[in-house]
């Protein structure tokens, strides 16, 4: 599964059979307790005039975003898991709801059993409504332990990031191997901690301190690096 830095839910299935009324139905009920973000895909381009994008705004999400291939409100040429990325970093999101992106791995509700997949939570029926809210709810819980983890989707424990999370939130016996690691040297960017693997940070100490011990007056020890570009403070090692 592709990593994104927030929990991903996919609402899919054909034109017009109802995924936006699920959607609105979903972020009327949960956006008053939870930060929603919402991206609706499309093959083509949108019409602002807005007529999905408009109801799922006005029912009241944290943000929505419509997203196709060349378009989302401000023009991109990129495939779109790539904008997500960039987009999504900075968040402060609990959930993104993504309606479309057939084929894209991760957690989805799907509205027929042709759009269902090994990551399908439920098949929404429009009667079943009460059991697509509390796999919704699940997914938002997952999410909390899921944006604890460093996101390398290493493997090293057994599984991917997500399904780290999901085995966390089952109550098994299982953790993060880069979190237990005892760590000698970490990276923040702007004060949020950035994950390295084992490997970049054995590398990048060993080049620092190869670097350093050429200086004279180096001692070792605890060692503080910062980075600045423009007057912000976009690294600092210690």
């Amino acid at each position: 599964m592709r990593i994104l830095p927030l929990p991903i839910l996919y609402i899919r299935g054909p034109s017009g059979k109802g995924k936006t009324a699920l959607i609105e139905k979903l972020i009327s009920e949960l956006s008053r307790e939870h930060k929603l973000v919402v991206i609706k895909s499309s093959r083509g381009g949108f019409d602002v005039s807005g007529k999905d994008t408009d109801r799922l705004f006005k029912a009241g999400p944290y943000m929505v975003i419509g997203i196709s291939r060349e378009q989302m409100l401000l023009r991109f040429k990129e495939e779109p898991e790539k904008i997500l990325r960039k987009l999504l970093g900075g968040l402060d999101a609990d959930l993104v709801i993504v309606e479309g992106m057939k084929g894209s791995p991760g957690p989805n509700i799907a509205l027929s059993e042709d759009f269902a997949d090994d990551y399908t939570l439920t098949v929404y029926n429009g009667e079943n409504y009460d059991e697509v809210l509390e796999n919704v709810r699940r997914i938002i819980e997952i999410g909390k332990i899921f944006k604890r983890l460093p996101g390398l989707n290493c493997g090293r424990c057994g599984y991917d990031c997500w399904r780290l999370a999901e085995k966390v939130y089952s109550g098994e016996n299982v953790e993060c191997v880069v979190l237990k690691e005892k760590k000698d040297l970490e990276v923040y960017i702007n004060g949020k901690s950035f994950p390295l693997n084992s490997f970049v940070r054995r590398l990048l100490k060993k080049l620092l301190i190869a670097f350093l011990r050429e200086l004279k007056g180096y001692e070792g020890g605890s060692i503080t690096i910062r980075l600045e570009d423009r007057n912000k403070v976009i690294y600092e090692e210690r």
